[in-house]
This record gives C-alpha cells, structure tokens and sequence, in this order.
C-alpha cells in the first residue's frame, strides 16, 4: 500500500519493548518483517483530566490532554491491550480496551463519554489517497449528550452541508470536498452549537472532524467543540 508508506513516516514501534531487529528472522538471505498495524488515540472524555496511555504494558503517550490526539503509531498485529491511566498513575485506570489489530489496518481509538462514565470507541480508518484536486474528510460525534449534529462548511458565503443528523459514536465515512479555508458550524436541530474559523483544508490530505463536549454542561466550561485532525 503506497498510501501507508506515508503514515509510516516517524512511526513508532510499541506493541513490545524490543528492538525491531530483534523481531526480524534471517532465512539465509531472506528477511523477513513482522506484519504492522497503525492506530491513532483521541481524548475526547469531557471532563477528564489529562491521561497516560499505555499499549501492551508500555508507555506510548504520556499527559494527552482533552480535545487532543497522537499518532498515528506502528504496532504489531494480535491480541492488543490498550489502557488510559490517570496522569502519572500506573494503578488509576479510566479505562482499558482490548483489541485485534490486522495486518496494514489503521485505527482511531477514541477515550470517549463524560468522566463519570469515560468509555472507548475504536474506528477502523479507511484512509485512501484523495482523487486529484480534492481532499478526504469525515466527522465523529463524540458529544455525549447533545443528540444528532449537523456539520456546515461555510467559504466565500457559500453553505455547504458536509454531514446531516450524526449521531452520538458515529463515524461517517470520508468523503471528498474542495480544498479550501472554511468555516465550520456545528448544528443541532436547526440550531447553530458553536462554529470554528479559518479552517484550511489542504488538497490531497485527509482529514478528522470531530466534535466532543457536554451540551448540558452549566458552566459553559465544557460546551461542545469543533477540531479538526490531519490523519497523518
């Protein structure tokens, strides 16, 4: 795959703390390579405080913070096990997924609810390279409690409906769009929740819109939220 030669770029091996020419088996002069995944982590837990995830066993990122995102990483395939820890504690868990990575998949797991009840949502990412003069985007709802949204594009006055009437844990496919700056506006119900500008979509890259947040939340310190992540 051409496309993932891209992703691969900076990657880090993490499924084991080995070396990788410790994984790799001479057949006299045949090497042969350990079969990769790669996966991306999301906080989008509203509410919960900055967390350490851990792969197999092994530290991969250390104090992400809510509305923020890394990867993606190179992992090995099989039986994984993925965990949030609270910040700097190994015994505090917010939550723990297991999962089967296949061979040249690519994944987003997302650490996803209120921080009374965080739970995850892991996303196969069917990333591919954008048709000619266009750019690949799709949008997550990761706002527990605000229902369906609608997401409008808006550029040179022209409004435009990227994705109607999403719900809560849905993913929508990537779809082709026009490359330019746009505004973005996240609609509930006829009604607009919130927006973010200057949003520059780039020819041939794909990219995450995702939206978290608590809708009901009194002190407005955790309204819902437009970001936008280049999957990379």
């Amino acid at each position: 795959m051409n496309y993932l030669k891209v992703l691969t770029k900076g990657a880090l091996f993490i499924a084991v703390a080995i070396s990788l020419s410790s994984c790799l088996k001479n057949k006299g002069t045949e090497i042969v390579q350990p079969d990769v995944a790669f996966l991306s982590v999301y906080h989008a837990s509203p509410g919960t405080l900055k967390t350490d995830f851990v792969l197999d066993g092994q530290l991969v990122t250390a104090g992400l913070e809510y509305k923020s995102n890394k990867g993606y990483y190179t992992l090995y395939t099989g039986s994984r096990a993925a965990a949030f820890y609270k910040e700097n504690s190994y015994t505090d868990t917010i939550r723990t997924k297991k999962f089967t990575a296949e061979k040249d998949s690519i994944y987003s797991l997302f650490l996803i609810g209120p921080a009374s009840n965080p739970e995850t949502l892991l996303i196969r990412d069917h990333l591919t390279a954008p048709a000619t003069g266009k750019a690949n985007v799709r949008f997550v709802n990761l706002s527990p409690d605000a229902g369906s949204f609608t997401l409008k594009a808006i550029a040179t006055s022209v409004d435009t409906t990227f994705f109607d009437g999403i719900n809560y844990k849905t993913a929508t496919n990537f779809s082709a769009v026009t490359p330019r700056t746009y505004k973005l506006e996240l609609h509930k119900g006829g009604t607009k929740v919130t927006d973010l500008a200057d949003v520059a979509i780039g020819s041939g890259k794909n990219y995450t819109i995702w939206a978290t947040g608590l809708d009901g939340d009194p002190n407005n310190e955790l309204k819902p939220v437009i970001k936008v992540t280049e999957n990379k």
